[in-house]
């Protein structure tokens, strides 16, 4: 595929499969105060080569006289959004060698994927964006990264857990897959996987970073993912980074967390070693028992009781930057979306009847209600209750981002109780999580 004066395509061989890894790492080597390992090119050859379900086809570089200028990855997934499966381009390692930045190359990519997806019939594209690029290509956020703090004298006064921690190994694959399904596979965000994709994840991760707990049978209770030595930014300022839990009940968190804080092995900055921070959903059980468990040891320093804390929640959020989607395929989506609409609306046991038809940009599908009844029309009509979206807002409330509602009302009349009511339960917000173990 040509565009402007480049050529976008898959590497032909396997010295430019090689070149295109090798590009990426360069400029990710720029971006790096420390230098990158010596085998990071071969390592990162052999992951996307032995990735379950991969192709080359799925690699895209560059081309201008047959110079190589840059390229990206995109993989298909499925995205879970509660009972649906949304095939999706998930975009990464974009990148632009130094000596053709500035030129357009960034922006031939960025069509290029949505071409690639267009001719796949991905209902969307994600990413994990720089600030201030993505969205000149339809992107929009879809999800804030959130993390939990924790004092660590106040994991250290907890109870003796009656369960062992030990590293984790490849005959582990099942029950760590089994616990991420639970746990983590309930939110939208999450993608489906298969014991290959997760034994593959495994065995390119350092295996001294995935702790499991065992109870006293020696059965797998939970595990835990610690964030890389090498992770660098603001957002690693101060403590210990655990990136994935998942426990089946509180022994297994509280012998985990008591583990990970004894240990220190990843800690290199003692002055932060008094705060741990983990990537927990706000919503899990664990931040149930976690604020129910501790204490803090010494309040002498508290000057208010209220900004006291034993467990301290933050959001990390900056608008057009970080996890972004694009919609592609408005009819591939709402296919796929039907279970779930259906499931939400059943569940609701709301007995509204009537049509809601939403105009997306220059697309449109009806749903029409009959009772506990939902169904997707074939051909969209116009009904009493039409709603215009922009792809970004309509995007956003799939995702949950922000309420649907909102984004009607800020163009249209004033939405009616019932209305609100029926769009609030087709289309709920605060569900989404991306599991670090799935990020690309």
């Amino acid at each position: 595929m040509i565009t402007s004066s480049f050529l976008i395509r898959p590497p032909h061989s396997p010295d430019e499969l090689t070149d295109h890894i090798q590009g990426y790492v360069e400029v990710a080597q720029s971006f790096s105060p420390d230098p990158l390992p010596k085998d990071t090119v071969d390592r990162l050859l052999r992951k996307l080569i032995s990735l379950p379900g991969y192709r080359k086809e799925q690699v895209r570089s560059a081309y201008h006289n047959d110079e190589h200028l840059g390229g990206y990855r995109i993989y298909e997934r499925l995205l879970r959004v509660g009972t649906a499966r949304l095939a999706t381009g998930c975009i990464g390692g974009v990148y632009t060698r130094a000596e053709a930045r500035n030129q357009g190359v960034a922006t031939a990519l960025m069509h290029d994927a949505i071409a690639y997806a267009q001719a796949h019939e991905y209902p969307l594209l994600l990413l994990d964006g720089i600030p201030k690029f993505y969205h000149r290509y339809g992107y929009c956020d879809v999800y804030d990264l959130s993390t939990l703090e924790f004092d660590r004298q106040a994991i250290l006064a907890l109870a003796e857990s009656p369960y062992s921690v030990r590293q984790a190994t490849l005959e582990d694959a099942t029950s760590l897959l089994t616990l991420y399904e639970r746990h983590l596979g309930i939110y939208t965000g999450s993608f489906e996987r298969s014991i290959e994709q997760q034994i593959h994840w495994m065995q390119h991760i350092k295996l001294e970073h995935l702790l499991v707990a065992t109870d006293p049978a020696d059965q797998v209770r939970g595990y835990l993912f610690l964030a890389a030595t090498q992770a660098r930014g603001p957002f690693f300022l101060a403590g210990t980074q655990v990136w994935e839990l998942a426990v089946d009940d509180w022994p297994a968190a509280a012998a985990l967390l008591q583990y990970h804080v004894r240990s220190g092995k990843e800690e290199s900055d003692q002055t932060a070693s008094e705060i741990i921070r983990y990537s927990i959903p706000p919503t899990s059980p664990v931040v149930q028992w976690l604020g129910e468990n501790l204490e803090v040891i010494d309040i002498s320093t508290w000057d208010m009781p209220v900004f006291g804390w034993a467990m301290r929640e933050q959001t990390f959020r900056h608008q057009n930057a970080g996890w972004m989607a694009r919609l592609v395929n408005l009819s591939a989506l709402a296919r796929a979306m039907l279970p779930e609409w259906q499931a939400r609306w059943q569940q609701s046991l709301a007995h509204w009847s009537g049509d809601i038809s939403l105009l997306i940009g220059d697309e449109a599908f009806t749903l029409h209600i009959v009772g506990e009844d939902l169904q997707l029309l074939n051909e969209p009509g116009n009904t009493e209750h039409t709603f215009i979206l922009t792809p970004q807002a309509f995007t956003q409330a799939i995702f949950g981002y922000c309420p649907i509602t909102r984004a009607i009302q800020l163009r249209e009349h004033q939405l009616t109780s019932d209305l609100v009511t029926v769009l609030t339960i087709l289309f709920p917000t605060g569900r989404t999580w991306i599991p670090t173990s799935d990020w690309f």
